[in-house]
């Protein structure tokens, strides 16, 4: 969605410093902190929060791909994904499923 947005057939993950790639989550970037994606094996990561827009990647993609790099935030907003911790260590494979746990949540009473 972000390279389609930016004109970009492809955008290669190591541009958003992507550690790791999901598919299948409805807007992952707006994840609550505190879900856990968990690996049929254990293995589980713990949601910290938004990976928001910044400018180091939209500076590698300019450099490899003039014109481009410009396009980079505001194709991002709410597409970067999510920053984590790994709360069970464990390996996981290409391909391996991840079960997405949400934690109830409720308004910081201050900001309702």
């Amino acid at each position: 969605m972000i390279a389609a947005e930016m004109g970009m057939d492809r955008l290669a993950p190591e541009y958003l410093g992507a550690t790791m790639v999901l598919r299948g989550i409805p807007d992952l970037t707006l994840l609550p902190p505190n879900s856990r994606l968990i690996a049929e094996n254990g293995t589980s990561v713990t949601v910290d929060m938004e990976n928001g827009p910044c400018q180091f990647p939209a500076r590698e993609i300019e450099a490899d791909f003039p014109g481009k790099g410009a396009g980079f935030l505001p194709a991002a907003r709410n597409r970067r994904g999510v920053m984590g911790w790994v709360e069970r260590p464990g390996t996981l494979r290409l391909g391996d499923v991840m079960r997405l746990h949400v934690p109830p949540q409720r308004a910081y009473p201050p900001l309702s």
